[in-house]
């Protein structure tokens, strides 16, 4: 009955199962448009940046790091709100020392 008791390491496991699979991976170039549902041989890497820009990935404030430097919660920086950066709009202004804007998911970053 030990027989059935025996037990093998997780790698020689792994090894007996890879060893009795057969790989055939066979790849063809095809439309990006009939991809859906299949997988890739190999990554794809675009030749440009997309999105163009910098932009916000939440919602929140567009500030100057170094207008932060040194706050903590007993002792905060005070800035001034300047506007407002939706997603899809080009900020018409740059932030100066102690300005902050209203930024959106999405919205493209202010200069500084």
């Amino acid at each position: 009955m030990s027989e059935f008791f025996t037990l093998i390491s997780p790698e020689e496991a792994f090894n007996k199962l890879i060893s009795n699979l057969d790989f055939d991976i066979k790849t063809h170039e095809i439309a990006t448009e009939d991809a859906y549902h299949r997988v890739l041989s190999e990554d794809i890497y675009s030749p440009i940046n997309l999105p163009s820009f910098t932009k916000s990935t939440m919602d929140g404030y567009a500030v100057r790091a170094t207008d932060t430097y040194g706050a903590t919660t007993s002792l905060p920086t005070y800035l001034t709100l300047v506007d407002e950066i939706s997603m899809g709009t080009k900020p018409s202004f740059h932030l100066s020392q102690s300005e902050a804007a209203l930024i959106h998911t999405g919205g493209m970053l202010p200069k500084n």
